[in-house]
């Protein structure tokens, strides 16, 4: 399985289903947002609010493999 991987160069604030964060990475279908600048989990992109996100993309790129071995929240 192919997998795009969006890196965000400014980390801008996002409202999740947890909480406030701050949107560190795009992995697919999957987002990584950072809480309390230790804690970095893995949500599905819709339980992350991304309108009015603007923001330069610092890296992308393909990663292959699985996903299998993540626990999800």
């Amino acid at each position: 399985m192919d997998y795009k991987v969006v890196e965000v160069k400014d980390r801008p604030y996002v409202d999740t289903r947890l909480g406030r964060g701050r949107l560190f990475r795009i992995l697919g279908d999957r987002v990584h947002v950072e809480f309390d600048y230790m804690y970095l989990v893995e949500l599905r992109v819709s339980d992350v609010d991304l309108s009015g996100i603007e923001t330069e993309v610092s890296n992308e790129r393909h990663l292959e493999g699985t996903t299998s071995d993540r626990k999800s929240c």
